[in-house]
């Protein structure tokens, strides 16, 4: 599954895809990143990659220079950014490299998406102190220490969209 993720990925990166909208349905359709949001372990795994190919979607979306500029219909376009406002807010797993998986890090993909979401232009400006209100509630209810690289990639969502 990891390994079909990864070369999704890069097909998209590379514009190898021509339409991003059968993507987006294809990962949002069964419950998106609410989907199993209580349970951890190979769940965490697929939602955290599914919160990155989110990412990729809207970022492509946004790039002026990408062949997906505003491809997503809006309408898909409002499911991702949505989920991705709130994705953070509940995930649970902190698993960083899981020996089992490898790398889950639902955390640092959500933190990736919650920063796409924040500068993607069709992102609501008056909604920004959502954003500051869940980084708030998120450190808030962390008792670990992140320590696989989440805490720089948040980091990005406060100072990506001011640069």
């Amino acid at each position: 599954m990891i390994l079909f993720l990864q070369a999704l990925l890069e097909g998209f990166r590379k514009s190898y895809l021509h339409r991003s909208n059968f993507i987006a349905e294809g990962v949002s359709s069964d419950g998106g990143l609410d989907k199993e949001i209580d349970k951890v372990g190979l769940s965490t795994l697929e939602r955290s990659f599914r919160a990155l190919i989110y990412a990729n979607l809207l970022s492509a979306d946004a790039n002026q220079q990408s062949v997906f500029y505003q491809e997503l219909n809006a309408g898909f376009r409002n499911v991702l950014l949505n989920q991705g406002l709130h994705y953070l807010s509940k995930e649970k797993d902190t698993t960083g490299f899981s020996s089992q998986y490898g790398w889950v890090h639902a955390f640092a993909h959500g933190a990736d998406l919650l920063t796409e979401v924040v500068c993607h232009p069709d992102f609501p400006k008056n909604r920004v102190h959502e954003v500051f209100d869940i980084l708030g509630q998120l450190f808030k209810r962390m008792s670990i220490r992140f320590t696989d690289d989440e805490d720089w990639r948040l980091a990005r969502v406060i100072y990506e969209p001011i640069l």
